[in-house]
């Protein structure tokens, strides 16, 4: 099994930082709208029951998330960037609470600040999802190194109701998935967002497989 997605390639490759990050929202659109989510769970998934209980639990778009190891683009400059690579204009940004936990424990401190950056592919995308770009504030050779390594670069999924969280959970242990250690055995959740999260990792060819999943917060629907 390989890692499902990764803009390792695209993120090392000659060119500015503006450049690319543009390359690297060019490859998570094609990801998009190359996989859906039965595709996903073909490849990451070998039990069809499993397969079959997950994608009845899921709903809303696929997105895919990635580390970009260089702080000093705009967020003009980004939004721009990504318009380019087929996103809509209306971007989004904000503080990260998760993959800032993460990073505080590689770096041996309680959070690194991380800002995300998100869009949504626009009207023209055979398949509808958004991407997730995470800008840490920190040295940048360590910065490099997390993304080299593929630190935070995950497809994410979301489940149809906060019931829905306990299945999903069994069929990843089932599948030979455990929650990311930094979680300590505990989803996160996020009141403003209205959503609790879970990664899901899995040792592959490629370094790490890794799920998000994000359900609404119990007394919540979407």
């Amino acid at each position: 099994m390989q890692s499902p997605f990764s803009v390792r390639a695209a993120l090392l490759a000659p060119g500015d930082a503006e450049v690319r990050f543009e390359r690297c929202f060019a490859a998570g659109r094609r990801f998009i709208e190359r996989t859906s989510i039965s595709d996903l769970l073909q490849s990451i998934f070998a039990v069809a029951e499993n397969r079959e209980t997950l994608e009845a639990l899921v709903q809303g778009p696929m997105h895919v998330g990635f580390l970009f190891p260089e702080d000093d683009l705009t967020v003009e400059q980004m939004g721009e960037a990504s318009v380019r690579a087929g996103f809509r204009h209306d971007y989004s940004t904000f503080a990260s609470t998760v993959v800032a936990r993460e990073l505080g424990k590689l770096a041996d401190c309680e959070r690194v600040p991380t800002l995300i950056f998100s869009a949504a592919t626009n009207g023209s995308c055979a398949r509808q999802g958004y991407v997730e770009a995470f800008v840490p504030a920190a040295d940048r050779q360590l910065t490099r190194r997390w993304a080299e390594q593929d630190v935070a670069s995950h497809v994410g999924l979301t489940l149809t109701d906060h019931a829905a969280s306990g299945a999903a959970h069994q069929v990843f242990l089932r599948e030979g998935y455990a929650m990311a250690p930094f979680l300590r055995g505990v989803a996160i959740s996020n009141p403003d967002a209205g959503v609790s999260v879970v990664y899901y990792d899995k040792p592959c060819a490629a370094g790490l497989s890794r799920i998000e999943v994000l359900y609404p917060m119990a007394g919540l629907s979407r």
